[in-house]
């Protein structure tokens, strides 16, 4: 019995990995667009947060909870930026976004 739930336990994480594997493949090299207000300087007003990058990816068919998304550095500023989606403990994905005066 306990070698079954071990085995089935084993089957579930693969499948959990593989969709993560899948997930980052789709999301592939897709640049998202993040609009936000901007100042004449060319720097937003406040920040742009994990939320906006996870609405964005949802708008494009891609559920990812915002605590799984990090960046490398705040976005404060109009331009390419990317965000590390961490998909599963083994499948890390970056995808970058663009943040425009909107």
């Amino acid at each position: 019995m306990l070698q079954e739930n071990l085995k089935q336990a084993a089957h579930k994480a693969e499948k959990i990995k593989k969709d993560a594997l899948a997930l980052s493949e789709k999301i592939g090299a897709l640049v998202l667009t993040i609009p936000a207000k901007v100042g004449e300087s060319g720097k937003i007003f406040g920040a742009v947060t994990v939320l906006q990058v996870s609405d964005a990816l949802k708008d494009k068919g891609f559920a990812v909870d915002r605590k799984k998304i990090t960046f490398k550095s705040e976005v404060k500023e109009v331009g390419e930026y990317s965000a590390i989606l961490d998909l599963h403990k083994e499948v890390k994905h970056e995808v970058k976004f663009k943040v425009v005066a909107g």
